[in-house]
């Protein structure tokens, strides 16, 4: 059996200064690769960069003559592009297999099958297990309702086959990306995975596992590092990664056992950054880690700049906790490697609010040399999402993220010259050299 997979990249008009490697597809190619005969990772970003949309549809389209089945990674940017995509597939090769999986296909995926026939199965959550179950099933070893996490019609309804249980990384035995599949010297910056979800429950976000926060053995991590390190050295255009966990500093021990193992593999001047969550970062043993690295940079999602936007979004800290974060972070000469994201523009924020989150971002930066990007909120699966739009036609327009009248829709406290004076302040502090991005 052979399967094609496709990365998702599908923003032709966006700028790309640094090609970061998606991991979703490389990771899956590793997974399936014992039961297969053969598998091929496509990248859109490469044909986008040419600016060739036409060669990439033509290509996939090609590629469908000689495969068996087509897997397409899904995020709310790209679906509109994908739907299309697959439908010329599916005209040109009618009897190759569709399969989406990604977040949003996980929320969406029953409107998804109905309105998309073309596609003939979806699969939801993690991929470590159901994805070999397809596998087999399209091989006619096991029955369809064998597979976990399986969604597909029959007789014009949707099935949902049983979940699988989360993969535990302590206890399982997980193959590793393949990243032989990697294009020589394509992307500036790889990406690694050392665990997966989050014990936080923000409204605004998209995260699948929530409260959920799993972790390969910190030995089993180190070992994977020490392969991944040989790719990083010889695939990559530089000695730069991320760690695409969503929180790498949930357990601060582990964490602290990680980058400390890391030193001993080589990795001290490498370019690095991971996610934390501002109140692991108040662990000084792991600051101390952190501050032996010539080159590790942190992101820290603070989201809004006053307690009761932080209470709303529920992000369990408030300013107070901030401020002792980056209190710490500067006492060990961490802060000129620290991200921060803030989001304005909350379905109930004026420009009052967004203001006050502004300002403290401002404030964040001149203080403490923090690096600060600021970002309208946007409507994308999640709490928040279904509380106050709901309406997932708005993912069918290609540009959704830019369309203005969805904008002023989904802000509906923020006018025409609020984003005009936003726009104002946005220009000055960055003529005024603050480390700034809105």
């Amino acid at each position: 059996m052979k399967v094609l997979l496709v990365n998702t990249d599908f923003r032709y008009n966006s700028d790309v200064k640094v090609k970061v490697q998606p991991l979703t597809m490389y990771t899956i190619a590793g997974i399936i690769s014992p039961f297969v005969e053969e598998v091929k990772v496509i990248e859109p970003m490469k044909y986008r960069l040419q600016n060739s949309k036409d060669e990439f549809l033509s290509v996939l389209i090609s590629e469908a003559q000689n495969v068996d089945l087509i897997a397409f990674t899904v995020n709310s940017f790209s679906w509109a592009e994908i739907s299309k995509v697959s439908k010329e597939i599916k005209q040109n090769a009618k009897d190759i297999k569709i399969v989406v999986g990604g977040i949003h296909v996980s929320y969406f995926y029953k409107e998804i099958l109905i309105k998309n026939p073309q596609i003939d199965f979806a699969l939801v959550g993690e991929a470590e297990k159901s994805f070999p179950k397809l596998i087999q099933y399209l091989k006619g070893e096991i029955e369809i309702e064998q597979v976990p996490n399986l969604k597909y019609q029959k007789h014009g309804q949707v099935i949902s086959n049983k979940a699988a249980t989360l993969v535990d990384f302590k206890k399982e035995k997980i193959p590793m990306p393949r990243y032989d599949l990697l294009e020589n010297k394509f992307f500036d910056r790889l990406t690694f995975e050392a665990s997966r979800g989050c014990e936080g429950n923000c409204s605004f976000c998209s995260v699948l596992h929530k409260r959920c926060w799993r972790c390969y053995d910190e030995r089993d991590v180190l070992n994977r590092l020490d392969i991944f390190k040989k790719y990083l050295d010889e695939r990559c255009k530089s000695k730069d990664f991320i760690f695409t966990d969503d929180c790498f500093t949930t357990d601060q021990s582990w964490a602290g056992k990680v980058l400390k193992g890391m030193m001993e593999l080589g990795f001290q001047s490498y370019n690095i950054l991971i996610e934390a969550r501002a109140k692991n970062l108040w662990d000084e043993s792991l600051l101390e880690v952190i501050s032996g690295y010539d080159n590790l940079h942190i992101q820290i999602g603070i989201e809004s700049g006053y307690d009761e936007g932080l209470s709303m979004i529920n992000k369990e800290i408030r300013v107070s906790d901030i401020l002792k974060t980056v209190s710490l972070l500067d006492k060990y000469g961490i802060c000129k490697n620290v991200f921060t994201s803030f989001i304005i523009g909350f379905p109930w924020e004026t420009k009052k609010e967004c203001m006050e989150t502004i300002k403290f971002a401002a404030f964040l930066n001149d203080q403490y040399g923090i690096e600060v990007n600021v970002a309208w909120w946007m409507p994308l699966p999640s709490n928040l999402f279904f509380k106050y739009t709901g309406n997932t036609d708005i993912f069918n327009n290609e540009l959704f993220s830019t369309d203005s009248e969805l904008f002023y829709c989904t802000h509906p406290k923020i006018s025409v010259d609020d984003v005009s004076s936003i726009g104002i302040c946005d220009f000055l502090y960055k003529n005024l050299g603050i480390n700034w991005r809105l």
